[in-house]
């Protein structure tokens, strides 16, 4: 992903250069791969590892679940209400004048950001069952599935809350040995002494470790630091 991350923004800024309409599209990917990364190396700081490392469980865990559900509830019934809308008398409402539309409405409804007007409603020749599937669709999308989701949402959270605090020591003490490794060169050599020997942990001789252990969990990291 690093790799990546880098090759988008020579793309960009060959774009640049040619004035391509696509600039925008690959600037776009670059600022949510930056977003990406803030939280990757934001977990470091102690205040926010819980909650980034949180993030980071949900959306690969949680939001993948919650959206298979949720799709296949709302291919349904946009398939549904397409079908409904396309018997009325009247023209077509903009709303449900195409399955796209109409799924996006549908989605907008389960937030609370649209609703259906009443006097399309009227207009079309089964009214009972469309006032049937929308009060469904509400409850199903909106008090259900949104519930749901903030419900599992807060089960992750509570769930990760000893992990996280682990997981913030070992991401400092990573951080450590990636910038070391990285400037080495500026470091003066005597800093560089830090660790254990490989001959007291059985290791590779002729190396120096970096060993973090939290007594409260449990959990011991060894990494390796520099070799002679």
């Amino acid at each position: 992903m690093r790799w990546l991350y880098l090759v988008l923004i020579l793309v960009v800024v060959a774009l640049r250069s040619l004035h391509s309409e696509y600039e925008d599209v690959v600037l776009s990917w670059i600022v949510i791969m930056a977003w990406t990364y803030a939280l990757i190396y934001g977990r470091c700081f102690k205040p926010l590892a819980h909650h980034l490392l949180s993030v980071k469980e949900i959306l690969r865990k949680d939001i993948p679940r919650f959206c298979f559900i949720f799709l296949q509830l709302l291919l349904s019934f946009s398939l549904v209400f397409y079908l409904l809308f396309r018997e009325s008398g009247v023209e077509r409402p903009l709303q449900f004048s195409t399955l796209p539309q109409t799924a996006m409405t549908l989605f907008r409804m389960a937030l609370g950001l649209a609703d259906v007007n009443v006097d399309d409603i009227q207009q079309t020749k089964h009214q009972t069952w469309v006032y049937i599937y929308v009060v469904a669709f509400l409850v199903l999308s909106y008090l259900l599935m949104i519930n749901f989701l903030i419900a599992t949402m807060q089960h992750r959270q509570d769930k990760l809350l000893p992990r996280s605090q682990v997981l913030c020591k070992a991401l400092v003490a990573a951080s450590i040995v990636f910038v070391e490794r990285r400037i080495r060169w500026l470091i003066p050599k005597r800093l560089l002494e830090v660790g254990r020997r490989g001959e007291e942990l059985g290791l590779t001789p002729g190396k120096r470790y970096l060993c973090l252990s939290v007594a409260d969990n449990e959990v011991e990291s060894v990494n390796e630091v520099s070799s002679n």
